[in-house]
């Protein structure tokens, strides 16, 4: 019947497969078959060969019909990825993209992200697209800047597209914001550059410039700092009370600037120095040309009563 046929046919495929595979023309076939049929690349089937064991009827040995796979090589040494046939059968059993990885770079990016460059076998990982150092957050040092001097972190190094940066500004940005001033300046930066523009600095009433480097350069603008074209029309609007304001500031006097002519003789509130300015060019009470959004009063005590009415000084210091 159909099952003793079958059973047949088994029993004579059994007993005559020795005889099948031993011969060159079946090697050949079974090879050009891989190739061409199942995208098997032919330097992966180098252990297809026949060999001779113990001079008796030669025998057709495998060592490996499909390419070997990597794999996480977590009960070895644990720093990345492995392809030597040995991995464990619960592997074997689950399907690819989990333990087993045609390409290196596939598993590296699944099991070993914390070590990518070592598992993938990337040098010089830290280094920018024309070979330069990348600079980093030197959090484990005096943590107010970022430097290039390659003694990142093992983990920065091994993830440089998360932790490092092409250029000073940039990882000062990303994470100095808060201190990008120092952060540029610690690194004594000569190529980061501002708007050359100018702002009041607080602490020694001076107006300095949006830039790095020598006086008159204050380092770079905060994004709060009110920027003027030229040190006359920052002094004359936030510093006016200041004698010699600008020549203080390193600049040379011109006299009154344009904003004298655009000016409303009204008055605003100086939340700098809580008090209320005239909007004018000049001395005191000349609080330098009102900015477009602030509210401007007739008198005096229409804006201290409208916006610093608890303020007692603000009427007889703003004159």
């Amino acid at each position: 019947d159909a099952t003793q046929l079958t059973q047949a046919a088994l029993d004579f495929l059994i007993t005559n497969v020795a005889t099948l595979v031993n011969s060159t023309a079946f090697l050949e076939a079974l090879k050009n078959d891989l190739v061409t049929n199942h995208n098997i690349d032919l330097a992966d089937l180098n252990g297809m060969e026949k060999t001779q064991s113990g001079g008796c009827t030669p025998t057709f040995v495998v060592n490996s019909i499909f390419p070997m796979m990597y794999y996480p090589d977590w009960a070895g040494a644990n720093k990345g990825c492995i392809a030597d046939g040995k991995e464990d059968e619960y592997m074997r059993l689950n399907p690819e993209g989990y333990y087993l990885f045609d390409k290196l770079v596939d598993c590296c990016s699944r099991h070993y992200s914390w070590n990518y460059n070592e598992c993938a076998g990337i040098d010089n990982a830290a280094l920018g697209p024309d070979g330069e150092a990348l600079y980093y957050p030197d959090w484990e040092g005096e943590n107010k800047s970022c430097k290039n001097d390659g003694g990142q972190p093992e983990y920065m190094s091994n993830n440089p597209t998360a932790w490092m940066f092409e250029t000073l500004e940039a990882c000062c940005t990303a994470r100095y914001s808060w201190n990008m001033n120092d952060c540029v300046g610690a690194a004594g930066a000569t190529t980061v550059t501002g708007s050359n523009k100018w702002y009041p600095n607080w602490e020694d009433f001076v107006c300095v410039q949006d830039c790095v480097g020598d006086s008159p350069c204050g380092g770079l603008a905060e994004s709060w700092d009110p920027l003027y074209d030229t040190v006359n029309t920052c002094c004359d609007t936030k510093l006016n009370w200041v004698t010699e304001c600008v020549t203080k500031s390193g600049g040379t006097s011109t006299g009154a600037t344009a904003a004298a002519a655009t000016t409303s003789g009204k008055w605003y509130v100086d939340y700098d120095t809580d008090t209320c300015k005239q909007d004018c060019v000049g001395s005191a009470p000349c609080g330098g040309a009102a900015e477009s959004w602030e509210v401007l009063y007739d008198t005096v005590s229409a804006c201290c009563q409208g916006k610093l009415w608890w303020v007692e000084s603000c009427g007889p210091y703003a004159g």
